[in-house]
């Protein structure tokens, strides 16, 4: 029974720290009052969210577009891209950079250039409405320790773009415990967005 207790209360650690984070929600409707996060020797990890990404417009649809769209602009940046997850609403990534510059490039052009494929509009055409947006907000980012931690934010956003699918919880994990044990844990759905 500690065994459980134990890995309940690293997963409640893990949500914490996953609301301590920079940008979305918190950063909405003001400017932030400090500087994303960064570190060079630590991988981000970033969620983009868009309440529009439905039906027609899933990111699920349009997944080796957004796949090809990240690692073009990882290698351009002079980054790594460790894993991601399309959602179908969302995006999970596990990203490196050197420079924070390169970062922040690599958020701006990814965000604009889904965004276009997601619209399927041009460069400097308006498709929403004058006070609407594609993206819900600010993108979310935090520092990702090496080992556990990083462990952790891989299953977490496996399980939520299976959930995001229609599969269950208890079978996702199951699935994902399986592909750890013989050495083959994959991250991605749909299809999947391969590490650069």
């Amino acid at each position: 029974m500690a065994k459980r207790s134990a890995q309940l209360d690293a997963f409640a650690d893990f949500r914490s720290r996953l609301r301590a984070g920079f940008g979305g929600e918190k950063t909405r409707r003001s400017n932030p009052t400090g500087a994303r996060p960064f570190s060079p020797r630590l991988p981000a990890h970033i969620i983009l969210k868009s309440s529009l990404a439905r039906g027609e417009r899933s990111l699920f649809l349009r997944g080796r577009a957004i796949d090809r769209i990240l690692n073009e602009e990882v290698a351009r940046q002079g980054g790594k891209l460790h894993d991601g997850a399309n959602s179908g609403n969302h995006l999970h990534l596990l990203v490196q950079f050197r420079r924070p510059e390169s970062l922040r490039a690599f958020l701006r052009a990814i965000s604009g250039r889904i965004a276009r494929l997601v619209l399927g509009s041009k460069k400097g055409t308006r498709v929403l409405g004058h006070n609407q947006k594609f993206w819900d907000a600010r993108p979310w980012s935090r520092l990702v320790s090496w080992g556990r931690d990083f462990a952790n934010v891989r299953r977490y956003a496996l399980v939520n773009a299976h959930e995001r699918m229609g599969m269950s919880r208890a079978h996702s994990r199951a699935m994902i415990a399986e592909l750890e044990r013989i050495g083959g844990a994959c991250f991605g759905v749909g299809p999947p967005l391969r590490p650069a």
